[in-house]
């Protein structure tokens, strides 16, 4: 209910002016840009004590000032998803008190090359020696919402300091899909089917692979913390970016990331499917 009242309401005038000012402004300064990415950042979203990132929505190759004012309030209106109402009764935080940003970015084309998501922590042992990159063809939101099985890259931080050879492993995915931009006004964006050719091949160059692993560090070191980071390859220019950085909150906030443990199951039960 508090959703449908937020999309139906008419957004402040005083607001809608401002957004629209930014976007103009944001379009001064990018001759060239076709549209832009709307994400939602809101204050619950990555504690110490509770992490759900991606909670919120954002919106990809929006175009217009009329359809970013609409996709701010579709933003705002996500505080009241079923799943950020759970969210936050399971974690004791008033729905009242949690407040939403809605950034507005210039859309990097990487429908036409790739992207993905990085870590400075490995986020499966919390080893936090080396860097995690993973990385699909398309536009980074089916690696961010696990929708396909990414390339995976492991980067040695100490070795990339001293300028060695850091690339400790890299694994191919099956990038089975490539979300791209959808000429449908109802959909933003669509999925196709990845061409054979295209899943055998690494989504990045272990040059990219190590440029990505040094601002991996520096934004490390900037904020003094592990970090969960997305990243997107420009297809017209070649040149990759962050778009986007926030704490890793899974395996920072454990006191205990050197310990191993070992459980044992006591009881078997009846096995339902073979």
């Amino acid at each position: 209910k508090a959703r449908k009242l937020i999309l139906d309401a008419k957004m402040p005038d005083d607001l809608e002016k401002a957004v629209k000012e930014a976007y103009k402004d944001l379009k001064d300064r990018e001759n060239d840009m076709q549209s832009v990415a709307v994400r939602s950042s809101a204050t619950a979203e990555d504690l110490p004590e509770a992490s759900f990132a991606g909670q919120h929505e954002s919106y990809l190759n929006v175009r217009g000032a009329d359809n970013v004012v609409r996709s701010v309030q579709k933003c705002m209106a996500s505080l009241f998803t079923d799943r950020a109402i759970k969210y936050r009764e399971d974690n004791a935080f008033d729905h009242m008190k949690v407040a939403l940003s809605a950034g507005v970015q210039r859309m990097v084309r990487s429908d036409k090359a790739s992207a993905g998501v990085m870590f400075t922590i490995d986020p499966e042992s919390g080893f936090d020696k080396v860097i995690f990159i993973t990385g699909s063809w398309g536009l980074g939101e089916n690696v961010v919402q696990g929708n396909v099985k990414a390339d995976q890259y492991y980067v040695f931080k100490s070795a990339l300091k001293k300028n060695f050879r850091a690339i400790l492993q890299k694994k191919l995915g099956t990038k089975s899909k490539t979300m791209v931009y959808s000429s449908s006004k109802a959909h933003l964006t669509k999925n196709n089917r990845t061409p054979k050719k295209k899943r055998d091949k690494y989504v990045l160059s272990s040059k990219e692979i190590e440029t990505l692993g040094r601002w991996g560090i520096s934004i490390e070191e900037l904020y003094d913390k592990p970090m969960d980071i997305e990243w997107a390859k420009d297809g017209n220019s070649d040149e990759l970016f962050i778009v986007q950085a926030r704490p890793e909150t899974v395996h920072s906030s454990k006191k205990d990331t050197g310990k191993i443990k070992t459980y044992t199951l006591k009881e078997e039960s009846k096995v339902l499917v073979d």
